[in-house]
């Protein structure tokens, strides 16, 4: 058996909890959605060699209400802010773009 040599180079960093991808079919483009610890939940469109933040940048809190330790506030420098984010947690979990024409106001929408 030959052996098989693997590049386990890092696409991205500071992704916390993913919960969804989804391509854009207009662009072609990845998004992630990923959970925050409480509050804090991202949209992404990850490109290659970011950091997303995590756990430096962050817009939640951890569970007990207390800043993230690690967190050096919403906004640090090197680090690549959010498509959209929410304060307060929604737990989205999934992502899609809807491409039908039944509800017209929502085509090309995530």
């Amino acid at each position: 058996m030959k052996e098989q040599v693997v590049d386990l180079a890092m696409y991205t960093a500071g992704i916390r909890n993913p919960q969804g991808l989804a391509i854009n079919p207009w662009s072609g483009a990845l998004w992630l959605h990923e959970h925050g610890p409480r509050g804090g939940d991202e949209i992404n469109i990850p490109e290659k060699g970011k950091n997303y933040g995590w756990p430096l940048a962050t817009w939640g809190v951890n569970y007990s209400g207390l800043k993230v330790p690690e967190a050096k506030g919403e906004i640090v420098e090197g680090t690549a802010q959010p498509v959209y984010y929410w304060k307060d947690s929604p737990a989205i979990s999934g992502m899609a773009f809807y491409a039908s024409d039944v509800f017209a106001p929502w085509r090309h929408k995530l």
